[in-house]
């Protein structure tokens, strides 16, 4: 599995990289990818177009587009647009931050907050 991770870098600037999980599956045929504890999962729906003014996330938070097109824009100035199931953590809780926004049909996130 791949996310995008958005983190802050020691300059203050929100950058994003690509991580690769290892998928490395038990006798069963399972393997857990990710486990983290939650306080808060949400969804939320963009309208058209809309992009949120600069911030950082107030915790790790994991973001699952369900559907549309979603727009998160570091403050370096790279831009990735992604779509329905992709994930994103953004982790940037210092620095400049980031926007996230919705391509023109809007889009629907599931946000999940991680415990930290």
């Amino acid at each position: 599995m791949r996310y995008t991770r958005v983190s802050a870098s020691p300059d203050g600037e929100s950058r994003a990289e690509d991580i690769e999980l290892e998928d490395a599956r038990n006798e069963d045929g399972v393997a857990i990818l990710m486990d983290s504890a939650t306080t808060r999962v949400t969804t939320v729906s963009f309208a058209p177009d809309y992009h949120q003014d600069w911030h950082c996330s107030p915790v790790p938070t994991m973001c699952v587009v369900v559907t549309g097109e979603a727009v998160f824009t570091m403050s370096h100035g790279e831009t990735r647009r992604v779509g329905p199931g992709a994930v994103v953590l953004t982790d940037d809780t210092t620095g400049k931050g980031h926007r996230t926004g919705a391509g023109g049909n809007g889009a629907v996130l599931l946000v999940v907050r991680l415990a930290t």
